[in-house]
């Protein structure tokens, strides 16, 4: 039986020259679609956490050079709120659209959130034979602070990431990882210290979502890179509101499980 969500088909491996599109499924009940005026992509946020170098960042939905006319609001039926039908719609995005380049390789994270739905992250690959793409912005490394003193005295002995939600004050993500050195792909390549991804989504019909990548600083132990962060929930943009999140948290190709807080302001 169809249910309202999202879902996404992404490609293993795609070439640089042509890139395989993502393809996103939104399947919305019929108050998120009057929500948007029937225009579902509103409430949709496609993003991309590169796994081989820092950054983040949202596919385009529309072009950004195009100019939109007021829309008229869709006349809504009188059994609207009882209604329970769905609305389906399918849309393809590439990381090329509407001029956009990607000269080289990279690695990514591809996660859809959709209203109060979203994807599992899987991984992409976008390949070239002779170079890859930059890496993206990152804030700077923190200070040492307390909570990252005592996350790194208490660090993970396996890979991985681990990160949690900690009320304050104040309200923040802390969290440790141990993550692998990692050689660069090609010659020329910059090889970079260890940094974390931080995405975060407050499910609704609006799906209000903020992300932010950050280099840390690394200690290192054998083969492995360790570091611990503690990023202030009240340092994110766009800022959330009050109420329920959900955060992930990345580190190259490791993943940490999502976890479920509650924004406080």
């Amino acid at each position: 039986m169809a249910q309202a969500g999202v879902h996404i088909d992404v490609p293993p491996h795609s070439p640089a020259d042509v890139v395989t599109p993502i393809i996103v499924t939104m399947t919305a009940d019929v108050a998120t679609y009057y929500a948007h005026n029937g225009i579902l992509d509103r409430a949709l946020q496609v993003v991309l956490v590169r796994r081989d170098a820092p950054g983040v960042a949202f596919l385009a939905k529309t072009d950004p050079s195009g100019l939109f006319l007021p829309e008229p609001p869709l006349p809504v039926p009188p059994d609207a709120a009882q209604s329970k039908g769905l609305v389906r719609e399918r849309r393809e995005f590439r990381v090329t659209d509407y001029g956009a380049l990607h000269d080289g390789a990279a690695s990514y994270f591809v996660l859809a959130t959709f209203a109060r739905w979203a994807s599992e992250p899987l991984p992409m690959e976008i390949d070239h034979p002779l170079r890859s793409v930059g890496p993206g912005d990152a804030l700077p490394v923190p200070p040492r602070a307390p909570a990252t003193e005592r996350l790194l005295a208490a660090r993970p002995r396996s890979q991985g990431v681990w990160a949690g939600a900690v009320d304050g004050p104040p309200q923040r993500i802390d969290g440790a990882l141990r993550v692998p050195f990692k050689l660069p792909r090609f010659r020329g390549d910059v090889a970079s210290g260890p940094w974390v991804t931080l995405v975060v989504w407050q499910p609704g019909s609006e799906g209000r979502i903020a992300a932010l990548c950050l280099q840390l600083e690394p200690r290192s132990e054998g083969t492995d890179h360790v570091a611990a962060f503690s990023i202030p929930i009240g340092g994110l943009s766009p800022q959330l509101a009050s109420g329920p999140a959900r955060a992930w948290v990345f580190s190259g190709d490791h993943p940490c499980a999502p976890f479920d807080f509650e924004v406080v302001r």
